[in-house]
């Protein structure tokens, strides 16, 4: 298959997209679905590599390791999995938490997975053993989504209730409560010089917060949910996926709205961007993944 020009669309998932990741080199995208499967795919051509089958119920998340050799899946069958990139081959499931697994996180040094759930609770797990080494409870309500700071000095969590947490990943002590949306919280991220934490949110809007100021800024123009956020690795852009069906860019300095990008016909549950931070890829309802070019989105 040639060179695709951008942006355009992958198909091959039977259900909706949940989870988009792409590898530290750029060169593959993974993707989680409703479907159960979790699909590999060349960034450049959209050709499909390889499917990854073992879930029993839907894919919520995927990552991949630091080092680019493994895949990592949540899914509310309970489990969490890790896959070898390269071969598609089932490493380990990893078993512990009540209910389903709706987010995954890996430290930079590759040697912690951190996942949150249903259960309300976050698990740490070693990845080279699946052994569970520490249990972070204090939510009231489902967990929905973690990140860990640059450093891998800490944690933010976003909940169902909107009451986001600042937690010290040595210890799993709780260190602060974020408050400022007004509905379920759905995706966070924390941005590469560790300043500045991201959220998006059910009551339609994303939020800036300063890590190191407190100040926190509403980001409003989506006119549905938002599902999911990301920080460009550049530090300066956000963004953003909705299930009003776009993708939105910001200043992350100033909160201001640069573009809209149009394309899904349904709701866009997962944005990343690509370490080098020239293509956006996204996931949706429409079962489909697309992949855009940064400058020109």
């Amino acid at each position: 298959m040639e060179k695709n020009s951008l942006p355009y669309s992958i198909e091959g998932h039977s259900g909706t997209v949940t989870s988009v990741a792409v590898t530290p080199d750029g060169k593959y995208i993974v993707s989680g679905s409703e479907d159960t499967t979790i699909r590999i795919w060349e960034l450049e051509t959209g050709k499909e590599i390889s499917t990854l089958e073992g879930h029993t119920e839907r894919v919520n998340s995927v990552l991949i390791s630091p080092n680019g050799k493994f895949v990592l899946s949540g899914s509310s069958d309970n489990t969490i999995k890790v896959w070898e990139l390269e071969t598609g081959k089932e490493i380990r499931t990893i078993e512990g938490h009540a209910e389903g697994v709706t987010s995954l996180a890996i430290t930079p040094d590759g040697k912690y997975i951190l996942s949150g759930s249903i259960d309300n609770t976050m698990k740490v797990w070693e990845l080279a053993t699946g052994i569970d080494s520490r249990t972070l409870t204090g939510h009231s309500s489902a967990v929905n989504s973690i990140a860990i700071s640059p450093d891998g000095k800490y944690v933010i969590s976003g909940p169902d209730d909107g009451a986001m947490k600042v937690w010290k990943m040595a210890t799993g002590w709780e260190i602060e409560t974020l408050k400022g949306h007004d509905s379920a919280v759905t995706s966070v991220a924390i941005s590469c010089d560790g300043k500045y934490a991201v959220s998006g949110s059910y009551d339609s809007s994303i939020r800036t917060w300063g890590l190191l100021t407190g100040r926190t800024r509403a980001l409003e123009g989506h006119t549905n949910r938002v599902k999911s956020v990301a920080v460009c690795p550049d530090c300066k852009y956000i963004v953003s996926g909705s299930e009003d069906t776009t993708i939105k860019i910001w200043e992350l300095e100033t909160g201001k709205e640069l573009r809209t990008l149009e394309g899904h016909s349904g709701a866009v549950n997962s944005v990343t961007i690509s370490t080098d931070g020239e293509h956006i890829v996204s996931g949706s309802d429409d079962n489909t993944i697309r992949i855009w070019a940064m400058e020109e989105a």
